[in-house]
């Protein structure tokens, strides 16, 4: 009877291991260039790898990389999942706007599997047996987006930018060095919380402002040398 389950359990390892082989030679099959996946995680211990040794900051700089090396088209694998990644734009006019019927679906993942992140517009898609899926979402946050709505955003915006120019003529006439990525990661807070949250942050100017402190923090949350949850999600 043991030989008979041991048996089993070989013949179903052996099959999953075979099914996970197979998987992570779609690429190769489908002629895409990319990076070598490993047999458990694909590509994201490679990713995790990068994160880890450059920070959650510089991740993206990875996939320039990849780029540089394979080609503006690639494929990687989330374990065992195959996602192509383009910069072709010919590509992204044919996925986003001739065939963007096609392309509806939006990929589920552990962070942002339930309410509410799974029905943001990053990651809602066709909803079978619901009333509503990505297109009615859409409908009703695209007015948010006319040209009246984004014109009425112009001044602030100009407003933000005016005061980024001051500090910007600020540290000319000192004439020492500074961290312009700073400078402008406290401008699209400034925007964005303005804009999209009616806050009236002051980032710019004030770096200990509560909204850009808390915003910081949440975002230091993602460091993967400080969190073991992120790497799981």
């Amino acid at each position: 009877m043991l030989t008979l389950f041991f048996g089993f359990l070989l013949i179903a390892v052996f099959s999953w291991a075979w099914k996970r082989h197979r998987k992570f030679q779609r690429f190769k099959a489908l002629g895409i260039p990319g990076p070598t996946p490993d047999f458990f995680t694909g590509n994201v211990w490679e990713l995790l790898s990068y994160d880890k040794k450059h920070g959650a900051e510089k991740s993206l700089n990875l996939g320039s990389e990849w780029s540089a090396k394979y080609g503006p088209t690639m494929g990687l694998y989330l374990g065992p999942r195959l996602q192509i990644r383009t910069s072709d734009l010919d590509i992204a006019r044919e996925v986003m706007i001739k065939q963007f019927a096609n392309f509806v679906d939006r990929q589920t993942v552990a962070f942002n599997a339930g309410p509410p992140l799974n029905e943001s517009l990053l990651s809602i898609g066709k909803r079978e047996n619901a009333d509503y899926g990505w297109k009615e979402v859409r409908s009703i946050v695209s007015p948010t987006f006319s040209s009246g709505k984004i014109k009425l955003m112009f001044h602030t915006i100009h407003s933000k930018v005016g005061i980024l120019l001051e500090n910007m003529a600020e540290h000319a006439e000192n004439g020492a060095s500074f961290d312009i990525y700073d400078e402008f990661q406290a401008l699209t807070l400034d925007v964005i919380g303005k804009c999209a949250f009616a806050v009236e942050a002051n980032s710019l100017k004030n770096r200990e402002d509560s909204f850009y402190v808390n915003c910081r923090e949440f975002l230091r949350a993602s460091d993967l040398n400080k969190s073991w949850i992120m790497p799981l999600a």
